[in-house]
């Protein structure tokens, strides 16, 4: 063999060696990215039950809230019905 059959060879099998360690922590990197994704889903995840959590009592109480603000609405209609048009104590709500 030639001096640059000799040097190609060597070469060729350091870039073959660095493609190889590149490739494997290329796979390193990708396994960690997927132990990041799985801890960012758990975060989600318990993100999405802290909101259900906080949100269900709140609707609850925006619900009675909705409720009692009709009920004023109706009383207030039904005493001005029986006022007859007269400035009441609510005029001012």
């Amino acid at each position: 063999m030639e001096t640059l059959q000799i040097i190609l060879i060597i070469s060729l099998i350091i870039v073959a060696l660095s493609a190889s360690a590149v490739l494997i922590y290329f796979i390193f990197i990708l396994k960690e990215v997927k132990e990041t994704l799985e801890e960012a889903k758990e975060i989600v995840r318990n993100g999405r039950k802290l909101t259900t959590t906080v949100i269900t009592p709140v609707a609850s109480i925006m619900g009675v809230i909705g409720s009692l603000s009709k009920g004023i609405n109706a009383i207030r209609s039904v005493t001005d019905i029986f006022d007859g048009g007269e400035e009441g104590e609510y005029e001012g709500y």
